[in-house]
Order: C-alpha cells, then structure tokens, then sequence
C-alpha cells in the first residue's frame, strides 16, 4: 500500500454537491481526510491495474 505519512499539502478546487457537503458536516465527516483516503484507494487500484493487466486473449489461428 502506498504510504502518504505527512506529505506536503497542496490547495486544489474541487467541485462537489452543497447539499452532500452539508450533510457529512453534520455527521462530522472531515471532508479532506475522507477524500484523501479515498484517493489513495483509487490511485492503489489503478495502479495494480496497470502493473497486472490480467490474462491476455488467446488468440486462435
């Protein structure tokens, strides 16, 4: 698993939905964490994807 221990923070812009940003305020969802993690997942998956693209097609002649 790739490790994100304390990287250097950048400030992006993101769109994303008022009313689902307000309701994880209200369940207290710390949005930049939970996106962050998220991420990471995603960026893992793809790049397993990419290193391990499956069994090939066999080709018939």
């Amino acid at each position: 698993m790739l490790q994100s221990d304390s990287p250097p923070m950048t400030v992006v812009t993101l769109g994303l939905d008022s009313k689902m940003l307000d309701l994880a305020d209200q369940l207290g969802i710390n949005i930049s964490e939970t996106v962050d993690r998220l991420l990471l997942i995603e960026v893992e998956k793809r790049l397993q994807e990419r290193d391990d693209p499956g069994p090939q097609p066999v080709s018939h002649p």
